[in-house]
């Protein structure tokens, strides 16, 4: 089907000195509020690693990685 997608986006962190890579990968994205939007690793994949990020990098700092 045409309207099959695989979206995703790597990044790594910290900035500064890159210690960690994060892959994130989605087989056929949905978006159930706008079902004509295009779908990118920017618009789908980003966003989760930044939430990812987010959560883990916390945790990372306090075992002085």
């Amino acid at each position: 089907h045409d309207n099959k997608y695989i979206t995703s986006f790597i990044g790594t962190f910290p900035i500064e000195k890159p210690k960690f890579l994060v892959f994130v990968l989605f087989d056929e994205p949905k978006d159930l509020s706008n079902k004509n939007r295009k779908f990118t690793g920017g618009t789908t994949a980003a966003p989760v690693f930044s939430k990812i990020v987010e959560r883990i990098f916390p945790i990372l700092k306090q075992t002085n990685f």
